[in-house]
């Protein structure tokens, strides 16, 4: 069973927060920010019993400023987490290595998202107004609402959408050993899902060479590597499907990386420059002005919707 809460704090206390165990609640003190403020969680979000995010606002009743407040569950215990700045209203967790957060700063909407290590703003529509609620139907969709202010009119309603195209690895459609339970992932991993590709930032473009890459839902702690090849592909690799086929360019194995506790890698920007780098004589470098083979080609943009 899930349910989540609102919890309230009060003056020189700090939140408490509740989960439902054994269809019974118990409840837990979660760290205050500023024992002296006055902190309100908002709203919480899971992807996993050891993944769970709470965010809300934690006022100072010296200076009437309101800042934000983000908790993080581990499955053992709540601590406290730096944030993009701002109030804080809703929350979406996507994977460890990912998650969302919206509010409001200096009379702008925010947004911000979670890499896996640290909280960053992420580029949204500029428009005067708060964000309430957000949640993600997938990595790559993701929406969020709330209200704006319109000179002259005053509120009204708010909507912001966030698309990004998502690369998975293999189907299990793609032929041979692939066994998954989520049609939609890649190979199942020993968490139970597929891991998923994505393209959070940049360009395909070659002269650029700012696109980043992401990989989430990974088993954690694990060593794994980027393969850049020049074709796609389908065969056997390991226990899973390797969708990377060497084409004319042959294929390139980025350094080993681990997943760290979060199940998640990033790669880039710079993905051009370190393979140039690496390069053997006499080998035939990515043209400039061309897209790579095989990554998303479709830009991360958040937009407004209708009003």
């Amino acid at each position: 069973m899930a349910a989540r809460s609102k919890a309230r704090g009060s003056k020189g206390r700090p939140s408490q927060s509740r989960y439902i165990s054994c269809c019974s609640w118990s409840g837990s003190v979660v760290p205050a920010r500023d024992p002296l403020s006055s902190n309100i969680l908002r709203a919480v979000s899971a992807s996993g019993p050891l993944d769970v995010w709470a965010v809300g606002t934690s006022k100072n009743p010296f200076t009437s400023m309101t800042g934000g407040l983000i908790e993080h569950w581990d499955g053992n215990a709540w601590s406290l987490v730096n944030g993009a700045g701002g109030a804080l209203y809703g929350v979406a967790a996507v994977s460890p290595g990912d998650a969302w957060q919206v509010g409001d700063h200096a009379g702008l909407a925010l947004i911000g998202r979670w890499n896996g290590s640290t909280w960053e703003v992420s580029p949204s529509p500029s428009l005067a107004g708060r964000l309430f609620a957000a949640t993600a139907i997938t990595a790559g969709d993701v929406w969020a609402v709330g209200q704006r202010h319109v000179s002259g009119v005053g509120l009204r309603t708010l909507s912001e959408h966030f698309v990004c195209s998502v690369e998975l690895y293999c189907f299990c459609g793609a032929g041979g050993g692939c066994p998954n339970p989520d049609p939609g992932a890649g190979c199942a991993n020993s968490t139970g899902s597929g891991a998923s590709l994505f393209h959070p930032s940049g360009s395909t473009s070659v002269a650029l060479d700012d696109l980043v890459l992401g990989a989430a839902e990974l088993p954690p702690n694990q060593l794994g590597i980027f393969l850049m090849g020049g074709a796609q592909a389908s065969l056997p690799f390991s226990d899973g499907r390797l969708c990377v086929g060497a084409g004319s360019a042959g294929v390139f194995r980025y350094p080993r990386q681990s997943s760290g506790t979060s199940g998640a890698m990033t790669l880039g920007p710079g993905i051009v420059a370190r393979r140039r780098s690496r390069s053997p004589a006499g080998s035939r470098p990515e043209a400039p002005g061309t897209s790579r083979p095989g990554t998303a080609t479709r830009p991360c943009r958040a937009e407004r919707g209708p009003t």
